[in-house]
C-alpha cells in the first residue's frame, strides 16, 4: 500500500495501551539509506516529558519503534523506555 505524505500528516500516535502522544507533523529520512529514521510529533500535552524534542518542541520517534494500529500509529509503550 502508498500512502502520500498528506495523508499521514496530522495522524495521531499512540500508546499500545489508548494513550495519545501527540499528531504527526514531519518524517525524517536517513540520506544514506533513503529510509525514513523519525517521526516528528506535534505534542497532545505534556504527559512525555521524557521523550527527546527537536527545537520546534516536537518530540521525535525513531520510526522503527511504530506500528500502524486500526485507528492510529502504535508506538509500544515499552518503547517508550528506551527514549529517556
Amino acid at each position: 500500500m502508498k500512502l502520500r505524505f498528506n495523508r499521514i500528516r496530522g495522524t495521531t500516535i499512540g500508546t499500545s495501551d489508548g494513550t495519545i502522544i501527540g499528531l504527526i507533523d514531519d518524517i525524517v529520512f536517513d540520506s544514506e539509506t533513503g529510509r525514513m529514521s523519525e517521526v516528528l510529533t506535534i505534542p497532545k500535552d505534556s504527559r512525555f516529558p521524557f521523550l527527546k524534542k527537536d527545537q520546534e518542541g516536537r518530540y521525535i520517534i525513531p520510526f522503527s519503534y511504530l506500528k500502524a494500529g486500526k485507528d492510529y500509529i502504535v508506538m509500544d509503550t515499552s518503547k517508550i523506555r528506551n527514549l529517556k
